[in-house]
């Protein structure tokens, strides 16, 4: 992997750089404060190159597509995002809780970045944002280790309707 240094040079990315950008103490600095962390890169192709692993990766999506997407990269940059909260939210779900509703967050972004959203919007409490045992938030695999995972994944398609899935999901977890 490349990356650039500061005189617009490509450059071997050396594996202390990369290694310290995606440890999990960078990591952590960002997505402890609700920031969602991108890391961009690059890889020059032609289009029949491009083509080419498509067809190979039976259109990109076979096992071997994140590792043939992945080399030749030239690392650009790693981006933190914020999104900002409406203006009343905070109030409106404090509501919640009087109404008997419980608020739960499910979310794709990193668990650390949606367990600081939950804290600042106050689902979650100061106590429970910071418990090491992570009682109060999981990610996809401890949730999918309860209730179980996708087992069949059927397409259905009715005429001209738009096109559908059902899941049937494995027993695990279950009692």
């Amino acid at each position: 992997m490349n990356t650039y240094n500061e005189s617009a040079q490509k450059v071997p990315f050396m594996d202390y750089e990369r290694d310290y950008l995606l440890s999990d103490t960078m990591n952590s600095r960002m997505t402890s404060k609700g920031l969602r962390v991108l890391g961009i890169s690059t890889s020059d192709m032609t289009v029949s190159q491009f083509e080419s692993l498509r067809e190979q990766t039976e259109n990109f999506t076979n096992d071997r597509t994140s590792e043939e997407l992945l080399k030749n990269q030239t690392f650009l940059a790693l981006v933190a995002l914020k999104d900002p909260y409406r203006p009343k939210l905070k109030d409106s779900l404090a509501y919640a809780p009087l109404s008997g509703i419980s608020l739960r967050v499910c979310s794709g972004d990193h668990l650390d970045t949606t367990k600081a959203v939950a804290a600042d919007v106050g689902i979650l409490t100061a106590a429970e944002y910071k418990d090491e045992n992570n009682v109060y938030a999981m990610n996809a695999s401890d949730f999918r280790q309860i209730v179980g995972d996708v087992e069949e994944r059927e397409n259905e398609v009715d005429g001209d309707e738009e096109q559908t899935y059902s899941y049937r999901l494995s027993a695990q977890g279950q009692e």
